[in-house]
């Protein structure tokens, strides 16, 4: 359950049932809209990722501890692996827990190469990957990846811990209901959480709570289960200036999803930021939730399973066909295992048995269309971009990907740029919110005081994806070059400088190493003035050598020097 950074307000007793019954009727208004959501999750459900999804069809919201086997849709298991493999490959190629996967830059490149500068932003990006590595981030990761992939829509919240400083948990679809701002981006969540009585007693205390709960204390009941609703959003009276809760961005409410047991908050607290990440995959319009791979492979993954259920039939219809047996037989009955002896009367001719229909089945088409089948999930999963990702050298991975799978990464661009906006950078600018919070960074150097702190991402996908840009630099500038061969002014269409710089950066070479513009002007500001002394020099030579030569060329009584000498005068 996510820690708030706690501010208690005890709101006006008056005010107390006014607000649990909007919050409640808000939330079942946003659950009533995530309906058909939730029926389109359960298919996927059904027939992808059985253990994953909650609360999607209306069963036992304690389902989750039942052990009982949830996969019988599933025969085939392609689509699965391909989901493993695309969560795989996006916590190897976006987020790994082995290496840095970002850096964090000041626009003003003057700045970044300012060694304060440089050392702050080094020393804040190390203790932000070392937060993530203790408070449960990339495990958390693994659940968003999977969520958005099968349901398309994922939720992480990033709260305050006693001892690691932060906690990150995820949860699954079905779990929470969200709601947008004027803007279209989602700006508030209510989540269920599936409380025991220990962890309530825990949480809120043991004051106020409905008599029910209190027997199942006295009773030793401690691990029965209620659900409690944790509805976070903006918090309309927030004051920067203010104490408490109004000094909160975002304000916390905790309380009973039935009115049965009672309409007191069990808490109003609040977050100075925002502490959910909620990432979405493909975004129509202004839909609260996004779709996934999942929903766009559904008809794939449903044709498989009925393909491989309809293929194992025919080889077990082809392997013990229905036979037809004489009439006679009846009574001793026809034994069809392996070396099984059936028996007829002695001077009766036997009829024979025989198949009730002959089955005309070809394999090989089936296993041919079932493979066809398997490899259109795969593509929509892009498993093999995914796969290479995970099994070659990644010193290499980066330019190899973006060769070989130039057209594939151009398509999950959208992917990754909704994973940057809506997961990566709220969840990098939330962990650095806690660090400052606690005083756990030094303090920001006054050249960057109130500058934006920008985030380039270093992985292996993020890498990839510039380096297909770059690839485009390329082509164009080898059909400028050979352009240039026949006509060399072509040149001055382009800015080389530009070209160059752009190249380098989207290639994922550090700006450190780039001169800046004054540098190169300096430097060919020199390089022209030795040219131009180069040249004088050369003249000089040049003159003084004709000059010699005048002087030893006769004319007459004198030489060539002195006719020129004399003519002048």
């Amino acid at each position: 359950m996510p820690k708030e950074t706690i501010q208690e307000k005890k709101p006006d007793a008056a005010d107390n049932k006014k607000i649990v019954e909007k919050l409640r009727k808000d939330f079942q208004s946003l659950w009533s809209d995530q309906c058909t959501w939730r029926e389109h999750a359960l298919q996927i459900a059904e027939y992808l990722d059985p253990y994953s999804g909650r609360n999607l069809s209306g069963d036992n919201p304690d389902d989750e501890d039942n052990g009982r086997r949830k996969d019988s849709k599933r025969i085939n298991s392609t689509p699965a692996q391909a989901l493993d493999v695309f969560v795989s490959g996006l916590s190897e190629g976006l987020t790994p827990a082995t290496r840095p996967w970002f850096k964090l830059r000041i626009e003003d490149d003057e700045l970044n190469e300012n060694q304060a500068v440089q050392e702050w932003l080094y020393l804040v990006e190390n203790a932000i990957l070392s937060m993530m590595e203790v408070n449960g981030f990339y495990k958390a990761s693994k659940t968003i990846y999977r969520e958005l992939g099968a349901f398309g829509t994922a939720q992480m919240f990033i709260s305050d811990h006693p001892t690691n400083v932060s906690h990150c948990k995820a949860f699954t679809f079905g779990q929470f209901v969200l709601a947008l701002d004027a803007y279209d981006k989602i700006s508030t969540s209510y989540t269920k959480l599936r409380l025991t009585v220990e962890q309530i007693v825990k949480e809120y205390g043991d004051k106020n709570l409905p008599e029910v709960i209190k027997q199942n204390l006295r009773d030793g009941k401690v691990n029965t289960k209620y659900t409690v609703i944790h509805a976070v959003m903006p918090n309309d009276y927030f004051n920067p200036q203010k104490l408490g809760i109004e000094g909160m961005e975002y304000k916390s409410i905790h309380f009973w999803e039935t009115a049965t047991y009672g309409d007191e908050p069990l808490r109003v607290s609040g977050f100075y930021t925002k502490p959910m990440v909620t990432p979405r995959g493909r975004v129509d319009g202004a839909s609260v939730y996004g779709r996934s791979q999942a929903m766009e492979a559904l008809g794939d993954i449903k044709m498989l399973q009925k393909l491989e259920k309809d293929k194992l039939n025919a080889i077990d219809v082809h392997l013990s066909p229905p036979v037809l047996a004489p009439d006679s037989m009846r009574p001793v009955g026809l034994k069809t295992f392996p070396k099984a002896i059936n028996y007829y009367p002695a001077g009766v001719q036997p009829e024979g048995i025989r198949p009730v229909f002959e089955i005309d089945f070809d394999i090989n088409a089936a296993i041919q269309e079932i493979a066809n089948v398997q490899q259109r999930i795969k593509q929509m999963f892009f498993f093999d971009v995914f796969l290479a990702i995970m099994s070659t050298d990644k010193q290499a991975t980066a330019f190899e990907i973006a060769k070989r799978y130039e057209e594939k990464i151009m398509m999950i661009g959208p992917i990754l740029d909704n994973l940057k906006s809506e997961y990566l950078s709220p969840a990098i600018d939330r962990h650095f919110d806690i660090l400052m919070q606690k005083r756990l960074l030094p303090d920001i150097p006054p050249e960057i005081q109130g500058v934006e702190i920008k985030v380039e991402y270093t992985s292996v996908l993020a890498a990839a994806q510039k380096m297909v840009g770059a690839s485009t630099y390329e082509q164009a500038m080898g059909f400028i070059g050979r352009l240039a061969e026949v006509n060399p002014t072509v040149l001055d269409l382009v800015d080389l400088d530009k070209v160059a710089t752009d190249y380098l950066t989207m290639i994922g070479m550090p700006p450190t190493v780039i001169r800046k513009d004054k540098d190169v002007k300096a430097m060919r500001d020199q390089r022209a003035q030795a040219q131009q002394a180069m040249e004088q020099s050369a003249m000089m030579k040049e003159v003084a050598a004709s000059a010699k030569t005048a002087s030893e060329t006769p004319m007459g009584d004198s030489n060539m020097l002195e006719q020129i000498v004399g003519n002048n005068e």
